[in-house]
């Protein structure tokens, strides 16, 4: 089951996500497996939170059965149960693996010739590649969207020919690091585990998602497998659903996709 608690700004819709994490400790004396998801901001105020309700309600005794996490942390511990040993790519591994595969093409870069050659290039490189993996774009995926461009009259497109090494070297970098774990995959590769038909871990589990405004492309698919596999996932949002102003138009969307 997936509930949805949505309120205007004003109200303190934490405490009301918090009031049914309680509600649903308090319904029972059997041991309950609850997941409390939050941004890394806010894990330890959460934390503190929870601790104090529980123990103004005579539930301090279970607080253990509460995990209260973020999107990384869990997905770490997912794939790290899934026996993934690959070492976490930090930014100097990455900055290797880049002038590598900038290297390795040089020949190939004829739009991105001077630029490759500047100093600084590899790194805005490196940069470039982790804004597409948040927004959930594969090197395939910038590839076929080349086409869509308009091209001049020669059926020439500057734009066109800078994205295409663009994606070449985002594609060769993807299969150069392999090896390594980018963090930014780490909630996908979790996503893919949880969807398998012998991932069992959230039978049972309820989980409670609090104080996003928005989610990555990985986070929401991460969020989709789970719903089909948790008993009950319930999601604190604050929007206003009829209206049009520009600051709910965010969560509104993400809202609707989660609904899908």
């Amino acid at each position: 089951m997936v509930t949805f608690i949505i309120a205007k700004a004003n109200f303190d819709i934490s405490a009301r996500v918090r009031s049914e994490l309680v509600s649903l400790l308090d319904s029972g004396a059997d041991k309950r497996n609850i997941v409390y998801i939050v941004p890394e901001q806010f894990e330890y105020e959460t934390e503190k939170a929870v601790y104090r309700i529980l123990d103004d309600k005579g539930l301090l005794s279970r607080f253990d059965e509460v995990k209260i996490t973020t999107f990384s942390s869990l997905s770490g511990e997912i794939l790290e149960k899934s026996g993934e040993t690959r070492l976490p790519a930090d930014d100097i591994v990455k900055s290797i693996v880049m002038h590598k595969t900038v290297n390795d093409n040089k020949t190939a870069l004829s739009a991105l010739g001077k630029i490759a050659s500047r100093s600084g290039f590899c790194e805005k490189m490196v940069q470039t590649v982790s804004m597409f993996k948040i927004a959930g774009l594969t090197a395939r995926d910038l590839e076929e969207s080349l086409p869509n461009f308009e091209l001049d009259g020669n059926g020439n497109s500057p734009v066109v020919r800078k994205l295409s090494e663009v994606g070449m070297l985002y594609g060769q970098y993807e299969e150069l690091i392999a090896d390594y774990i980018d963090r930014l995959d780490i909630t996908s590769m979790a996503a893919d585990i949880v969807a398998k038909s012998d991932f069992s871990d959230y039978d049972g589990v309820s989980v409670f998602v609090d104080c996003f405004n928005d989610f990555t492309s990985d986070q929401l698919l991460f969020l989709r497998r789970v719903i089909g596999k948790a008993e009950n996932v319930t999601f604190g949002f604050a929007a206003e659903l009829d209206s049009n102003r520009e600051v709910f138009r965010t969560p509104i969307e993400q809202i609707n996709r989660l609904k899908q």
